[in-house]
């Protein structure tokens, strides 16, 4: 029984994978297919997000190992890479401090904003990296209940579409 589990995990691994090679188009903006419970077997069954669904994802990868396979092989939605390393660690401090940045990101200038630009090893272009989050407010802000993971990924299109901080930031997508 367990040997025809195991065939059946490494056989939707082996499927995913190849269909995350085949056909993968660069895309304009960053996103992460996958939702609160990570990258894994779960995000690609359940989706994104971050309702309740995302406790099914969570337990389907803890339960067939995937998201430690995903990771390691760089599939089923755990591409890698150092913007989705940077997101992760910048997902962390924007939900502790969220309304600190929205409102040093209103103004164009903080704390915040310079803890962040440290976080995403963006130290030399401050003053740039600022003004840009200023001047694209309303994309990464859109509403008070945006949620965490999506205010990451709208600052990351934000600097990637620069490329001065894009290059300055090492954002490449």
């Amino acid at each position: 029984m367990k040997f025809l589990q195991y065939g059946i995990l490494v056989s939707l691994m082996v499927a995913a994978s190849a269909q995350a090679a085949g056909g993968k188009v660069k895309e304009t903006s960053f996103s992460r297919q996958y939702g609160t419970a990570g990258c894994g077997l779960g995000s690609m069954v359940i989706g994104g997000g971050d309702g309740i669904d995302q406790i099914f994802a969570s337990t389907t990868n803890n339960t067939f190992y995937s998201q430690m396979f995903g990771i390691t092989f760089g599939t089923l939605n755990c591409d890698g890479g150092n913007v989705f390393t940077k997101a992760e660690n910048m997902d962390q401090f924007i939900n502790g401090n969220k309304v600190a940045l929205a409102g040093d990101m209103a103004r164009g200038q903080g704390e915040a904003i310079v803890s962040l630009a440290s976080i995403m090893d963006c130290q030399g272009n401050q003053d740039q990296l600022a003004g840009e989050l200023q001047r694209n407010f309303k994309q990464i802000f859109p509403s008070h209940t945006v949620a965490t993971m999506d205010v990451t990924d709208s600052i990351i299109t934000v600097i990637s579409r620069n490329d001065d901080l894009a290059k300055a930031c090492n954002i490449t997508m």
